[in-house]
C-alpha cells in the first residue's frame, strides 16, 4: 500500500498517477505492464514511485482498495440518509456502480484483467503482500463465485452444532440469494441437508428497480414437491397479496402441503410498502385464500419498528435482523443481529405475550 509520502501529495497529483496505471493495464496483460510508461504518462522520476510504492502491484492494490473504499463511503452515507433502508441505498450504490462502469477506467482495468486471465493470480499476490497467502486469496475468490454453494451450507451447520450443541433452534435455508444460481443449485443444499425449513419465494418480481427476481413456474412446482419429500416446510416468502394467491393455487393443486407458513415481506423495492393498513390487508388475504396458515413479517428500513410492533399486535410472528435492517434507530448503526433480537424480546414481553422456545415454536409451525 502506499507510503506515507504518496499520501500526502496533491490530489491531482494522486490522481495522474492513478490514471497512468490503469490506462497501462488496459494497454497489456498486468504481467507485462510497465512500471516506466506508468511513470512517463504520470510526469514523475523512477526513483520517486519507489518512494510511493514496492512495485507495481502494490500500486494496482492501491487502487483497487481506494476504489472499494469509496464505494464503502458511499453505501454507508446512502444507509444513514435514507434511515437504514438498505433496498433504496443498494439501488443508490447500483446507480454509482453504473456510472462507475460506464465512465471510470477502473471498470475497464478490471475487464482488461479478467480478458487476460490474470484476475485469480493477480487477486492472490495482491492479498498476498498484504498478509494473505495465495491459497487463501484463492478461497476468498471461490466464495465471490459460488454464493450458493452447498458445502458452505453444510460447514456452517457443522460449526453451529460443534460450538453450540444446546442450540437447538430451527434451521431455514434460503433458496434465494444468488443469481449465478440454476434451480438445482438453488435446492440441492436442502436435499443433502435437509433442515426443517428453506424459503420459498411465491413468485417473480423486479428487483429493486433495475433487474429481475426470477421465480419461475416451474421451479416453484420442483421446490415445492421436493421439499414435500425431504420433508423441509416452506416458509412462503410474499412480497405482494398476488404471491399468497399464487401460494393458494400450487395448495390446491397439491404442489405445497397446509398448514401454510407466510413471511410477509413488507417495505421491500418493487413490493408492497411497509405500513399497518398493508399489513392488514396482507393478514387478511392470507386467511380468506389460505385459511389455518401461520404467518410472520419483517419490515425493511424505516418499517422495520412499524412491522414488529404491528406483528405483535395482530398476533403474528416476527423477523429481526441485519438482512433487514442494519439501522437499530434512526442514525445509529447496529452491532450486531443480537440487539434486534434482544429489543424484540423485549417487546414481545411488554405487550404481555411469551417468547417461544425452539419446541414450542415446532408446535406453532406443525414441525413436529
Amino acid at each position: 500500500m502506499p507510503t506515507e509520502r504518496f499520501n500526502k501529495l496533491p490530489e491531482e497529483k494522486k490522481k495522474a498517477i492513478r490514471d497512468a496505471a490503469m490506462e497501462e493495464c488496459i494497454r497489456v496483460p498486468f504481467e507485462k505492464v510497465s512500471i516506466n510508461k506508468i511513470i512517463q504518462n504520470a510526469g514523475i522520476s523512477r526513483g520517486s514511485f519507489y518512494t510511493y510504492f514496492e512495485d507495481k502491484r502494490d500500486l494496482v492494490r492501491y487502487i483497487f482498495s481506494d476504489t472499494a473504499d469509496k464505494l464503502k463511503f458511499f453505501w454507508t452515507k446512502s444507509v444513514v440518509t435514507h434511515g437504514g433502508n438498505l433496498w433504496i441505498a443498494s439501488e443508490e450504490l447500483l446507480d454509482q456502480a453504473i456510472i462507475f462502469a460506464q465512465k471510470g477506467k477502473m471498470f475497464q482495468m478490471m475487464q482488461s484483467i479478467v480478458l487476460y486471465q490474470d484476475f485469480d493470480k493477480l487477486f492472490a499476490e495482491i492479498h498476498g503482500s498484504n498478509g494473505v497467502s495465495e491459497e487463501k486469496g484463492n478461497e476468498i475468490l471461490e466464495a465471490l463465485y459460488e454464493v450458493t454453494d452447498k458445502e458452505k451450507f453444510r460447514k456452517t451447520v457443522e460449526l453451529l452444532r460443534a460450538n453450540h450443541p444446546d442450540c437447538d433452534i430451527i434451521l431455514n435455508m434460503t433458496t434465494s440469494g444468488d443469481i449465478h444460481a440454476d434451480d438445482t443449485t438453488r435446492q440441492i443444499h436442502l436435499k443433502e441437508l435437509r433442515p426443517e425449513m428453506g424459503s420459498y419465494d411465491c413468485g417473480s418480481m423486479n428487483w429493486l428497480h433495475t433487474s429481475l427476481f426470477i421465480n419461475s413456474p416451474a421451479f416453484l412446482e420442483q421446490l415445492g414437491r421436493n421439499m414435500q419429500e425431504w420433508g423441509v416446510k416452506p416458509e412462503i416468502e410474499a412480497f405482494d397479496p398476488g404471491m399468497i394467491y399464487n401460494a393458494q393455487y400450487y395448495l390446491k393443486k397439491g404442489v405445497l402441503k397446509g398448514p401454510l407458513h407466510f413471511q410477509f415481506c413488507m417495505g421491500c423495492a418493487n413490493g408492497i410498502a411497509g405500513s399497518m393498513k398493508n399489513l392488514v390487508f396482507m393478514k387478511e388475504t392470507m386467511e380468506a385464500a389460505c385459511p389455518g396458515s401461520t404467518w410472520s413479517c419483517f419490515g425493511v428500513g424505516h418499517s422495520a419498528m412499524t412491522m414488529l410492533y404491528g406483528a405483535v399486535a395482530l398476533g403474528g410472528h416476527i423477523r429481526v435482523g441485519m438482512e433487514d435492517n442494519v439501522m437499530y434507530s434512526k442514525g445509529k448503526l447496529a452491532d450486531s443481529n443480537v440487539q434486534f433480537v434482544d429489543r424484540a424480546r423485549r417487546v414481545i414481553e411488554e405487550f404481555g405475550r411469551e417468547v417461544a422456545t425452539p419446541d414450542e415454536a415446532r408446535e406453532i409451525l406443525s414441525l413436529k
